[in-house]
């Protein structure tokens, strides 16, 4: 029921409030990811640092990653659609590549606001 000033009168069903607990790990914030290592089957190749947002829909359309120093230390963009898993427990993300795939990935470049058109 609405009442007046445009608020509800009674709260909302148990079903509809927010969990105060944080138990669904599907839900977690990109700040929570941000340094986790990124893993391949064969090692750990950097850490997450940045995300690239869609400013439509909100979704993450690729991670940033910074590459360890024994493979340049470059920053790479990689598409979400190569995470095989995100394990919160252990604070890592899995991807589908192998180590040469990443460092082939584009090179993460930001152009200062001075330098937009």
């Amino acid at each position: 029921m609405w009442g007046a000033g445009g608020f509800p009168e009674a709260p909302p069903p148990p079903h509809l409030t927010p969990s105060k607990q944080g138990n669904d790990l599907h839900l977690q914030s990109t700040q929570a990811l941000s340094g986790y290592p990124i893993q391949t089957g064969e090692g750990a190749i950097g850490h997450v640092i940045d995300f690239m947002i869609d400013d439509k829909s909100w979704a993450i359309c690729h991670l940033v990653v910074e590459t360890g120093h024994w493979y340049s230390g470059k920053e790479i963009v990689i598409s979400p659609k190569h995470i095989d898993r995100i394990s919160y427990e252990e604070e890592k993300i899995f991807v589908d590549l192998t180590k040469e795939a990443i460092l082939q990935a584009p090179q993460y470049h930001v152009r200062p606001l001075s330098q937009m058109p």
